[in-house]
């Protein structure tokens, strides 16, 4: 049905799993217009994170490269050895409350959605996600 495996397999997270994801953009992180709030249903829990947008993504009312965004999000999470450099990594103010809440807060949001899909992966790899080619290229094309 789609081009890419990758696409696929986002497709089969959301139907499995009844994902929705919304954005509010009222609600940003550390005054950084390209993380925004996001609340992401997951069969019957609800979390509430900011994701790092920043190429607008979640406008563009994508279900498949919504949950491509939260994902990534939970992996930057898992793949910065601490704190510190996850701020670094991110641009984030480290000094701020909320950032340091949010950090957190995508421990428990983490562990809680790796128990419900397994490993966390957002399929598409970071050289197309950034690159806008291949599978990223397609994901952003398809609504």
């Amino acid at each position: 049905m789609f081009d890419y495996p990758e696409i696929e397999s986002l497709n089969k997270i959301i139907a499995r799993y009844k994902v929705v994801i919304t954005t509010d953009w009222s609600q940003v992180l550390a005054a950084k217009e390209f993380y925004p709030k996001v609340i992401f249903k997951i069969r019957d829990k609800i979390f509430e994170l900011y994701v790092d947008d920043e190429y607008e993504d979640l406008k563009e009312n994508n279900p498949m490269l919504d949950l491509c965004l939260v994902l990534r999000e939970l992996e930057s999470y898992n793949l910065a050895e601490d704190y510190l450099l996850w701020c670094a990594v991110k641009i984030l103010p480290p000094e701020d409350s909320r950032v340091l809440q949010l950090y957190r807060d995508l421990g428990t949001t983490y562990r809680d959605v790796s128990t419900i899909i397994g490993t966390i992966d957002s399929k598409v790899s970071d050289w197309d996600f950034e690159m806008n080619a291949g599978a990223a290229q397609s994901l952003r094309n398809s609504k």
